[in-house]
């Protein structure tokens, strides 16, 4: 069944690409520049994206298979940079890298497909004990840590897209015929537009904790150093608020002409 989906793929003359998958594909790239050595210094090769590509389509084939929806490539990918960020990537490695984040995802947010290692490794001709050893080892790179909430899927597609223009500079020459920028769609542009005004919010609300403190702080301060009068012979000395800190305390009356 694997094969045969992943024929029919290759037999597709116009691929429908996500534009997710496209940013994805630098994304991927850009591991490769940061990590690896032989790509430290590379010109820009589509070749590169046309084999990252190839390997998508391996992934995307594996969810048609389980009968996953597409939209887990981001999570693959956000599990893979994960483990990147810890652990580094070769380009010998970038295969087995993927697959073994398309098992975990699967299984991870798959509640009705289940996933059999020994299937997989049937089908990539590994050992069913390779398979388990890679699966242990990326659950360790990645902190055995999967759990993602929609915004952080939307917060990661949107650093994609923004991913693009620090991919391109990455190259110290000119090319030609160079991938274009792809654009933020509208549901993106809205969720930024929403997560700018949380943190605006939650900016706002730090400063009126830190005003209500300094606040407390003068009252405290004014209070302790002014004694009041004791109540009787014996008893201790009284603090009271002096006439400062209540003008700072009460509100002041204002005309209704300013």
């Amino acid at each position: 069944m694997f094969k045969r989906l992943l024929q029919q793929r290759a037999l597709l003359q116009t691929k429908p690409m996500m534009a997710e998958r496209i940013i994805a594909s630098y994304k991927v790239y850009g591991w490769l520049i940061q990590h690896d050595p032989a790509y430290e210094s590379t010109a820009f090769k589509r070749e590169v994206l046309v084999a990252i590509d190839e390997i998508f389509d391996i992934v995307m084939a594996i969810l048609d298979m389980m009968k996953c929806s597409s939209n887990l490539l981001v999570p693959i990918i956000i599990y893979a940079d994960k483990f990147v960020h810890r652990s580094g990537i070769k380009h010998n490695q970038l295969f087995n890298l993927l697959l073994t984040s398309t098992v975990v995802t699967l299984k991870f947010w798959s509640e009705s497909t289940q996933v059999n290692n020994a299937i997989i490794a049937e089908i990539f001709n590994f050992s069913l004990k390779d398979i388990n050893l890679m699966e242990r080892r990326f659950l360790s790179g990645v902190e055995y840590n999967l759990f993602l909430t929609s915004d952080d899927v939307n917060a990661y597609v949107l650093s994609l897209y923004e991913h693009q223009y620090s991919f391109f500079s990455m190259f110290k020459h000119p090319f030609e015929n160079a991938p274009h920028v792809l654009r933020k769609p509208l549901e993106l542009l809205q969720f930024q537009q929403q997560m700018q005004l949380k943190q605006q919010q939650q900016e706002l609300l730090m400063l009126q904790q830190q005003q209500q403190q300094q606040l407390l702080h003068a009252l405290q301060f004014h209070s302790q150093a002014t004694p009041a009068a004791p109540t009787s012979a014996d008893s201790s000395p009284v603090y009271q608020v002096d006439s400062y800190a209540q003008s700072i305390y009460q509100p002041r009356m204002v005309s209704p002409m300013c």
